[in-house]
């Protein structure tokens, strides 16, 4: 903590600046990029970030944790006595916005001092538009989309999709069911059924893939079907990824509500395919996910001590609990032709 002296001085050097009519924005979000040092764990940095409304940045950093008021206060004052390169002149600004009301309860007192208000807003427009561009930049490109980016998953429905892909890991469904135990599922049983197959016997990638027709899967495991034909199978699936692989609305919303993930690697990640395209998953594919995830485990509960011994049976009708109540799922094992 500088001393009054200290403080007293770098006051009345700030005072001297020329003092605009310009209202800043100031914000220290946890950043959408990832920070991966060679040797250390990858980690979302925290972007500190203040611009002027007239649409410049005038000073950014990145940091490796949550600064403090004092940090923002001194990020706050290199803003003001050396911009950063395109963020103007030195000077003082008449007005500063900041979204925490710690912070501006902190940050208050000093700034009146310098002749400018601190005022709180929910909103900071200019803010949100150019540090998008620095995420999108530090990403090249495009950010992963999530299930927090569809607007008809609810956060009730994400974090029932979350709890069940949680307990698909722990129960590992791909120890007793491989590529060659496909399922006929239908959620609810009067519904047209999806033709699904357990991902994860080989060791790489493990979750759930589901076909629209039986014909389709079948297409998947035809020895001559080429990579590119592949591709343009249309299919729903879900895999485990770790955190670096998820969008990073679905890992603040994990946060925020409490989602569970069973471990480091094992981030669920939904998607659907269609000609050739990989596209976020509709809400009729989620629906179906959560009836075909809780059936499955329903079973692994209930036959995964005796598969493969014969006497477990290949079609039953499943009571599944939903976000809409419960619901009958039939799930069937069928034979390759």
């Amino acid at each position: 903590m500088p001393d009054k002296r200290h403080t007293y001085r770098l006051l009345q050097r700030l005072c001297r600046l020329r003092q605009t009519e310009e209202v800043w924005e100031g914000a220290a979000r946890l950043g959408r990029m990832w920070i991966t040092p060679r040797d250390e764990a990858p980690y979302r940095p925290y972007i500190s970030m203040f611009v002027s409304q007239g649409a410049s940045i005038v000073r950014v950093q990145i940091l490796a944790n949550a600064p403090t008021p004092e940090r923002m206060f001194g990020e706050l004052v290199r803003a003001m006595r050396h911009p950063i390169l395109g963020g103007g002149r030195a000077r003082r600004p008449k007005v500063v916005h900041l979204e925490d009301p710690e912070l501006v309860a902190d940050l208050a007192p000093r700034l009146a001092a310098l002749g400018i208000r601190c005022e709180e807003r929910h909103a900071l427009p200019t803010l949100d538009a150019l540090l998008d561009e620095v995420e999108r930049s530090a990403n090249r490109g495009d950010f992963i989309p999530g299930l927090s980016d569809l607007p008809f998953a609810t956060p009730s429905l994400i974090g029932h999709l979350y709890e069940l892909a949680a307990d698909f890991y722990r129960a590992a469904p791909w120890q007793w069911l491989d590529d060659w135990h496909p399922m006929e599922i239908r959620c609810p049983s009067t519904s047209d059924p999806r033709y699904a197959v357990v991902m994860g016997s080989g060791g790489d990638l493990f979750g759930l893939a589901a076909y629209d027709t039986r014909d389709d899967l079948l297409f998947m495991y035809r020895a001559d079907t080429s990579p590119e034909e592949a591709a343009e199978v249309s299919s729903c699936a879900f895999w485990f990824e770790e955190a670096t692989g998820i969008s990073f609305g679905d890992l603040d919303a994990k946060a925020a509500y409490g989602w569970p993930v069973a471990a480091e690697d094992a981030y669920p990640f939904w998607t659907r395919r269609e000609r050739g395209h990989t596209i976020p998953p509709t809400l009729a594919d989620l629906l179906w996910l959560e009836g075909a995830l809780g059936a499955i485990l329903a079973y692994l509960r209930k036959y995964k001590e005796v598969c493969f011994d014969g006497s477990q049976p290949t079609e039953m009708l499943l009571p599944v609990k939903t976000i809409g109540g419960e619901i009958h799922v039939h799930l069937e094992f069928f034979a390759f032709d």
